[in-house]
């Protein structure tokens, strides 16, 4: 599945899933069984302008065409084929694991030391105009900290794989599960 294919199932996951808006959200668009918010236009906003740049008008038809054809697919319950309810366990389940993932990584604290070190073993990268070190400020250390945590989230994440599969018991009964190996 394409990128834009998998931003339209969880656009439609998202809004078969929130048919609640608040009363203060300004209504953009309604019809039977439909409602469209200035809240939902939000929302699909900070979810998808990292990945596109589009118009407030085109974030409204997506939600329109979203919301008609996921109410016409439960209309046709389509919510109920198994194939449908397969697929849905998947994508819920990546998106959970996504989200835990970010959550870890926005979690993890680096030490000061850390960042010192970095900051020591880098030098040439911290150097101005005229070849000096550059002060070791609270800028400085949060552009550091970024620089850092890119080059650790394998390694966060790798960490956290591996309490959880003590943690939940995971035993690895094929060898295609191990990693190295290839599928046929």
């Amino acid at each position: 599945m394409g990128l834009k294919q998998t931003v339209m199932v969880l656009m439609l996951l998202c809004m078969m899933f929130t048919t609640c808006y608040a009363e203060d959200s300004a209504i953009l668009a309604k019809g039977d069984g439909i409602v469209i918010t200035k809240e939902d236009m939000e929302v699909l906003r900070s979810r998808y302008a990292k990945t596109f740049t589009t118009t407030e008008a085109e974030y409204c038809q997506a939600l329109i065409r979203t919301k008609l054809f996921a109410l016409a697919a439960k209309e046709k319950k389509v919510d109920q084929l198994p194939e449908f309810k397969m697929n849905l366990e998947q994508m819920i389940n990546e998106a959970l694991a996504n989200y835990y993932v970010q959550r870890i990584i926005f979690e993890y604290q680096l030490s000061n030391e850390t960042i010192e070190s970095y900051y020591l073993s880098h030098t040439n990268e911290f150097t101005n105009d005229k070849g000096e070190l550059m002060p070791l400020d609270d800028q400085l250390k949060s552009q550091i900290k970024d620089i850092v945590m890119k080059l650790k989230q394998v390694q966060i994440i790798e960490s956290e794989m591996e309490k959880l599969k003590k943690q939940y018991h995971i035993e690895i009964l094929d060898p295609v599960c191990i990693k190295g190996e290839t599928t046929k």
